[in-house]
């Protein structure tokens, strides 16, 4: 097995375990036995179970904040910048379940033996991408001049992460429930 296959494979089975049983609960060897790979390997590559997990850590957080960066980049009204982001994050959970799982293990920090991970981090992301796009919608008069960008993004940020996690328990997602979710929030769901 040559070394990037080894790499790859400790990150997708660690990803897996950890999601499943939470950092304590995994050990060395299965992890390992997992990968088809030697603890010597494990060593090399991460230097320890708790570097390959923060290895992990890490890469999520880069790759969570490449996929809101990209989400918002693209210019165009709020609401196409709000539909993109939001199915995006509803894919993606619908499909990476073991990610998934192993967020919610680093966001959790349920293990005591668990090492520490700024998850703070992710709602920093949401903030700074997303402040600039509230911000810009304010200027471009789709938002209120009194809007409350902060307010605005963390309301945003609640409803992605409940319709991701929908999509990771396995809710039916209607065909166009981006359009119709981000309508009513940016409208309201009292007027007719």
């Amino acid at each position: 097995m040559n070394q990037p296959d080894a790499q790859a494979l400790l990150r997708l089975h660690g990803t897996r375990l950890f999601g499943l049983r939470g950092y304590g609960s995994v050990s060395v060897r299965e992890l390992v036995e997992a990968a088809g790979v030697t603890k010597p390997t494990l060593y090399y590559y991460f230097g320890s179970k708790e570097g390959l997990f923060l290895t992990l850590a890490n890469e999520l957080l880069k790759e969570l904040d490449q996929m809101v960066a990209a989400a918002v980049s693209s210019p165009g009204p709020l609401a196409q910048t709000l539909e993109r982001l939001l199915l995006q994050n509803v894919e993606f959970a619908a499909d990476n379940p073991d990610t998934v799982r192993f967020l919610m293990t680093c966001l959790h920090q349920v293990d005591h033996g668990q090492p520490a991970i700024d998850m703070m981090s992710i709602d920093a992301t949401f903030v700074r991408h997303l402040g600039g796009v509230f911000a810009q919608a304010v200027d471009r008069g789709e938002l209120r001049v009194d809007t409350d960008v902060p307010l605005a993004v963390i309301s945003f940020l609640g409803i992605v992460r409940a319709w991701g996690l929908a999509a990771f328990h396995g809710a039916p997602i209607p065909q166009d429930f981006h359009k119709t979710v981000v309508r009513q929030y940016l409208t309201g769901i009292t007027e007719p």
